[in-house]
């Protein structure tokens, strides 16, 4: 069966920059690649009928007809979703942390910007993933129709080609005037690097409305310039976007004082559903003043508030204050439960029952 019929008939197509095995599809047959296989696999509701890109990032680097498809513009418009998760032998993992400390990170960002060829030439030779990630970037320009793009970047040494090609999907070149819905999985130590691009591409960004956070710790010793640098980035990401977002999601293992972040947020005027999972204890929220304060400055757009922490009896300290926010408080251990109404009358209280 040719390439582009086979395509059409799927759900996702998947670039598996890996080992060559067989990989049996939906319909039963069998594709045998080395460089990329066609899968069939549903990926939700809203997008179960559409075209689905995953890039997963693996130790092979693929030559130039690994992104062939890409570059048909028949099969790239079919397109709709981004999966970028490098593996550890693509980045390594960063067991020191030298890769995210600030001076490196600054100088990374700086770097990104320089348009020579002496600079190109110098980082094909240092670094192995140069040449598929600049390949992977003419690629993903002709996806133009993608409008939702999820990024999981943990504990791993963060490349000059590997920051240019991230950033290189904002730019009105490529997907970036499509993007609606924006999802990150990373730790605090890496979030500036995912996110000043987005704040100095805003213009660009026009139809970006919903946008996913979960945050993680590094795996090595963090300092506090870390934690100040992540807090900063989330604020002028937040002002950047304020008037654009209708949805976010919000899902932190592990934050310093997130009472401090919450004051810093601007208003969100057309916000209308927030989905909030942290733990709860004396060092992430020595008061819950801050996060009363937001919600209750978005009581009337809200639609949707979901609440999710570790323990249920940690939320009774909300209980009062959030009364006071929205007309009526429900009690429910279902944590993936939330409220549809026109204001969030039926809000509900969640706890994660298997942590």
């Amino acid at each position: 069966m040719a390439a582009d019929t086979f395509i059409s008939s799927t759900n996702q197509c998947q670039i598996d920059w890996g080992e060559s095995r067989p990989v049996q599809t939906g319909s039963g047959r069998y594709l045998q690649g080395s460089s990329f296989y066609i899968q069939r696999r549903t990926h939700g509701a809203e997008i179960s009928t559409t075209g689905v890109c995953i890039l997963s990032v693996d130790f092979h680097f693929p030559l130039a007809s690994s992104f062939s498809f890409s570059r048909d513009q028949n099969l790239a418009r079919r397109v709709r979703f981004l999966y970028i998760n490098p593996t550890a032998k693509f980045l390594p993992v960063s067991n020191k942390g030298l890769s995210t400390s600030p001076f490196r990170r600054t100088l990374l960002l700086a770097i990104v910007h320089i348009r020579s060829r002496a600079a190109a030439f110098k980082n094909s030779l240092v670094d192995p993933s140069f040449e598929v990630l600049k390949i992977a970037k003419k690629a993903v320009k002709n996806c133009r129709n993608a409008d939702e793009i999820e990024i999981i970047l943990g504990d791993q040494e963060i490349t000059l080609s590997f920051v240019s090609f991230t950033n290189s999907l904002w730019r009105r070149d490529s997907v970036g005037p499509n993007v609606k819905k924006i999802s990150l999985m990373t730790t605090f130590a890496n979030l500036s690097l995912l996110l000043n691009p987005l704040v100095d591409l805003a213009s660009t960004l026009t139809n970006l409305c919903t946008f996913n956070l979960q945050l993680h710790t590094p795996g090595f010793e963090h300092t506090s310039a870390q934690w100040n640098g992540a807090m900063k980035a989330l604020v002028s990401f937040f002002t950047a976007f304020k008037d654009a977002l209708t949805s976010v999601g919000l899902y932190f293992t592990v934050f310093q004082d997130r009472g401090r972040l919450f004051e810093k947020l601007p208003h969100l005027p057309n916000l209308r559903e927030l989905s909030f999972f942290a733990p709860v204890n004396y060092e992430t929220f020595p008061s819950t003043e801050s996060l009363t304060h937001f919600f209750s400055k978005h009581a009337s757009e809200l639609e949707v508030l979901t609440i999710t922490t570790d323990s249920p009896w940690k939320l009774v300290r909300w209980r009062h204050d959030l009364y006071l926010c929205f007309s009526k408080v429900l009690q429910h251990h279902y944590f993936y439960i939330s409220s549809t109404t026109t204001n969030p009358k039926n809000l509900i209280f969640g706890y994660d029952m298997y942590t």
